[in-house]
Parts: C-alpha cells; sequence; structure tokens
C-alpha cells in the first residue's frame, strides 16, 4: 500500500509540474511571465520550509513522546510501555518524509522551470 501512495504521489507531482509548465507557456508578455515565475518559486520555497518545519516537529514529538513513557514506566510501577503506538507514530512519520521527499524532487524542477523563465526573460 505504501508503493501505491509513493506512486500516487509521483504522479500528482507530475501533473504539477506539468502545470506549470502549460501556464508558463500561456503567458504572453514579459511581466507575466516575471510575475508568475516569482509567484512559482515563492511557492516552491514556502512549500521547502513547511516540509522542513513538519521532519523537525515529528521527530520532537516523536522523542517527547518516548521520554513521557520512561517517566510513566518509572513513576507507576505496574505501568507497561506502549511502544507500538509509538513505533506506529515513528513508521507513519517516516512514510510522510518520503512523500515529503517526493514532492521536494517535483518542487525541485518547478523551480527550475520558473527559475529558467525568469531568466529567460530578464
Amino acid at each position: 500500500m505504501k508503493k501505491l501512495s509513493y506512486a500516487w504521489r509521483v504522479c500528482v507531482n507530475v501533473i504539477y509540474v506539468a502545470v506549470t509548465l502549460a501556464v508558463l507557456n500561456k503567458l504572453n508578455t514579459r511581466f507575466e511571465i516575471i510575475t508568475i515565475a516569482s509567484i512559482g518559486i515563492l511557492y516552491v520555497t514556502v512549500r521547502n520550509i513547511a516540509f522542513w518545519q513538519y521532519v523537525a516537529q515529528s521527530n520532537f514529538v516523536l522523542g517527547i513522546a518516548k521520554d513521557i513513557e520512561v517517566v510513566k514506566a518509572a513513576v507507576v510501577p505496574d505501568y507497561e510501555p506502549d511502544s507500538a503506538t509509538i513505533k506506529d507514530g515513528a513508521d507513519q512519520v517516516h512514510t510522510n518524509v518520503v512523500k515529503g521527499y517526493i514532492d521536494l524532487g517535483g518542487l525541485a524542477v518547478i523551480s527550475l522551470i520558473c527559475l529558467f523563465a525568469l531568466i529567460a526573460n530578464l
């Protein structure tokens, strides 16, 4: 099932690249191309920052969850740590990070397309 979700993510990114190319090809004036290419680069930058924020925060939350389990085990005598929940959370984070890397590949292509359009029309 994970491979299917990864393949879907690749298809979505190919569609994003195709839409970017189509939009940039439909523009007529130099001003339009520079404006839309700049907005495209800004979009890629925002998405990139959002992805790395997700990676940082998810790793932070997983670390806190592990620490809470250790504290609960130390304080409550009969407490069994719930490592399965933490492992499931770590697996979900890993899956989302892989999908994010796929998105970053598509964003890199979009960024290069927008950069080329911007430089070609300066």
